[in-house]
């Protein structure tokens, strides 16, 4: 979370995307300061981990519209 919080500071992101399983985005959610949760644009509780990237793309594009 540290590294998130600091490129949120260095402005380096102004919005957060996360993607994981629906415990482990539980478990982020909690670990990150309020600073860093605002940024927090759209999620996917989804567990992406074991697919090859072509159908990671593909069920990210469908999520969020890209």
């Amino acid at each position: 979370m540290a590294k998130l919080r600091a490129g949120r500071e260095a402005k380096a992101c102004d919005r957060i995307i996360l993607v994981a399983d629906p415990r482990m985005l539980g478990k982020l959610r909690d670990a990150m300061d309020a600073f860093t949760a605002a940024a927090e644009d759209r999620s996917l509780d989804k567990d992406l981990g074991n697919l090859p990237e072509v159908e990671v793309i593909e069920h990210l594009m469908n999520a969020f519209k890209l």
